[in-house]
């Protein structure tokens, strides 16, 4: 096809797509995946909409989340049914990320994956969706207690939920992603708590895109750039807590995307 086309001169790809079989066929080539990261991570008005719309599907399941938890109910059980009223408020069938785990074991270990375990009373739940609407992802996650919760677990959500309420009071456009990132983790460490994961990322077309928010990314942060923040604390024998919202850059401050409650109990 290279010779059929007759390409030549210099050619701009992504490295991260392109296929190393091919690198002997190329001509003279330019990796552009940084500035195309950056492009992308500012939304156009019709990607705004898009982005708007996985919110609110994203927004319905969580909102659903703390209805159909019901102790003995299977993780995936309830998983399987917040898919559906998710599915139901976008009119269509959604890929599906994310996690709705149970219990003081697995709520505390990340990279666990929602299985038979049953709910129990007082059990910490921690529910993070991230539809993929029309090509567009939303992301979101909550947490709760069926019941009443210990008084550690308060302590900690309190302690997320404050750096997610601070991340929406101070990111703005013109922010490094560096300082935004040291100052929602000097906020937890306040707290005597860390979270052993970025404080979010970009969302578009990828669930995860640039700027991912992380130490030693000094990025700036722009107006209409969408990213997702979620601070969390995950502590063997008392439980996990991860908040998240979906957050628009505007000229002056956030737009809040995604539109549910962050109560500690259902």
């Amino acid at each position: 096809m290279m010779r059929h086309l007759d390409v030549g001169g210099c050619l701009a790809i992504q490295l991260g797509t392109q296929p190393a079989s091919l690198d002997d066929l190329m001509p003279m080539t330019v990796p552009v995946d940084h500035l195309l990261q950056r492009a992308r991570a500012i939304k156009t008005p019709s990607e705004l909409i898009a982005l708007r719309s996985a919110a609110s599907v994203a927004s319905a399941g969580q909102i659903a989340a703390r209805s159909l938890s019901r102790v003995g109910m299977s993780e995936v059980e309830v998983l399987n049914a917040i898919r559906a009223v998710m599915e139901q408020e976008a009119g269509g069938r959604c890929a599906l990320a994310g996690e709705f785990l149970g219990g003081v074991n697995h709520t505390a270990m990340l990279g666990t994956n929602p299985g038979p375990r049953r709910l129990l009373g007082g059990d910490p739940i921690l529910c993070d969706l991230a539809p993929r609407v029309a090509g567009y992802w939303g992301d979101s996650c909550s947490s709760f207690t069926l019941g009443a919760p210990s008084e550690a677990w308060c302590s900690i959500y309190k302690s997320v939920h404050e750096t997610l309420m601070l991340a929406i009071s101070t990111l703005r456009s013109g922010l490094t992603v560096h300082a935004f990132d040291t100052s929602l983790r000097a906020h937890m460490r306040k707290m005597g708590l860390e979270y052993p994961h970025h404080s979010g990322h970009g969302i578009g077309t990828s669930v995860h895109e640039w700027p991912r928010l992380v130490q030693g990314e000094h990025g700036t942060i722009e107006e209409d750039m969408v990213l997702m923040v979620e601070p969390g604390a995950y502590v063997p024998g008392v439980g996990g807590v991860r908040c998240e919202h979906m957050l628009r850059v505007t000229a002056t401050g956030v737009e809040v995307l995604t539109d549910f409650p962050l109560e500690q109990s259902s």
